[in-house]
């Protein structure tokens, strides 16, 4: 099932702006709510993995560039650290990837299906 045939469309700004909104929508709002929590269950995999992938790549810029321009340069170990730093990010980011891929494909929208309760 691919993204717009469910008629998901991934917001940026979450779920709070969905349902500020709901006035000016006229589906059904059931459907809405259940698909922006869908959509929010599926920001949530792998967020621990993209977050630290996200440090990596900024703290391996931030050590290139002062490598480069202030340290012992281009050539040097902390500038190599730096690069591995950039590539586990960069790996982090591919394991985040494939993992909300999976999980979709696992567990497709399906606006029937009731929503539990959480006790």
């Amino acid at each position: 099932m691919k993204v717009q045939e469910a008629g998901l469309r991934i917001r940026p700004w979450g779920m709070r702006t969905v349902l500020a909104d709901v006035e000016d929508m006229t589906g059904d709002v059931v459907f809405l709510v259940r698909r922006a929590a869908y959509v929010d269950e599926i920001r949530q995999v792998a967020l621990r993995a993209r977050r630290l992938g996200w440090a990596a790549l900024l703290l391996g810029v931030l050590t290139f560039a002062w490598a480069a321009l202030r340290g012992p340069g281009v050539h040097s170990w902390p500038a190599h650290i730096a690069e591995a730093a950039i590539l586990i990010g960069w790996g982090l980011f591919l394991y985040a990837m494939l993992r909300r891929t999976r999980y979709v494909r696992a567990h497709p929208f399906d606006p029937a299906e009731p929503v539990e309760p959480e006790s």
